[in-house]
């Protein structure tokens, strides 16, 4: 089975982000953005092969004011 319950999940625990998202839609999704800058990672949890599927693997990237 691809997916669980037909709902992908936004998982960033430096983020605080553990978001459940349905399959095939779109929504806002809103967070507190540290402030610290740096690189934090992001993905799918619940059927995608977790950290390591680079497909359902992304990065949010934080920048220092200018």
């Amino acid at each position: 089975m691809h997916l669980q319950d037909g709902v992908h999940t936004m998982i960033s625990p430096e983020l605080g982000l553990n978001e459940s998202l349905p399959a095939e839609s779109r929504r806002a999704v809103a967070w507190t953005v540290p402030d610290k800058p740096g690189t934090y990672d992001v993905w799918c949890d619940s059927c995608c092969g977790g950290k390591g599927n680079p497909q359902m693997h992304g990065k949010i990237v934080v920048e220092p004011a200018a």
